[in-house]
């Protein structure tokens, strides 16, 4: 049986490795994962261990010089193609009001949310065409829509979000001849170690949405089960969509 082969960027914690630990439970699957660091990434080292389908490599999707390594580590695996990529590194540190927002914060949201997926894409594009299900699937939230806007004071990562997911609109255009799928997911309010101490500092700022947060908030494993029936099920007609965790469709 051949292998579905599944890349995974930001793959050391988080969301990043709860896909790693529940695609790769599945042995006819093999995961490429990334992390910034190996050496600070125990449990991404210890599941490669456990699961020999599981092969971590070093990126830092924010250095471009790291990004154009893809290629040289990919090779030393010995595959030739990528079924499925799932572009999840992120950052989500931009808790203030636009008027005290340091333009550092605007400019490193920019450069990982954004950027990042974008380098890591370049680096990919020939193994992806080359991919049997030709699925892309980049890791978004709805704090980038504008058609469903909610009133938090996250102005960066918002941004940073909204434009990755007007490059996965473009892209789905561009691929479109390709038969590759491409989609936005929104993976809901996650409460990942990142997504816990984002959600203290957003309550610092408008506690008033500590209700709503707590209602909305469901943990790593929910949200990957979730993410991988949408994905298991993206047929062609999906390209170009940003979805929800439920699979319904999210206002751009």
């Amino acid at each position: 049986m051949s292998k579905t082969i599944y890349y995974i960027s930001g793959g050391s914690s988080g969301l990043g490795f709860q896909l790693v630990r529940q695609i790769s439970a599945e042995p006819s699957n093999l995961v490429i994962a990334s992390a910034r660091n190996l050496e600070r990434s125990p449990k991404l080292v210890d599941i490669s261990n456990a699961r020999p389908n599981v092969k971590p490599i070093t990126v830092d999707v924010s250095d471009e010089a790291s990004v154009q390594t893809i290629k040289t580590q990919i090779k030393k695996i010995g595959v030739d193609h990528i079924d499925v990529f799932i572009s999840n590194a992120a950052i989500a540190d931009s808790f203030y009001t636009i008027d005290k927002t340091p333009k550092e914060v605007f400019l490193s949201h920019y450069i990982t949310n954004t950027l990042g997926p974008i380098l890591v894409y370049q680096q990919l594009y020939d193994y992806i065409l080359k991919g049997n299900t030709k699925k892309i699937i980049f890791v978004s939230s709805v704090a980038g829509s504008m058609g469903n806007f909610f009133p938090v004071s996250n102005c960066a990562y918002g941004q940073s979000k909204a434009a990755l997911n007007y490059t996965s609109k473009v892209l789905s255009a561009e691929l479109a001849n390709e038969e590759v799928v491409v989609v936005a997911v929104h993976p809901g309010v996650v409460s990942t170690p990142g997504g816990v101490i984002a959600s203290k500092k957003l309550l610092e700022l408008q506690p008033e949405l500590k209700s709503t947060i707590e209602t909305l908030t469901i943990s790593e494993e929910e949200s990957v089960r979730l993410l991988l029936e949408i994905i298991k099920n993206l047929k062609l007609e999906d390209t170009g969509k940003f979805l929800n965790n439920d699979g319904t469709e999210i206002p751009w």
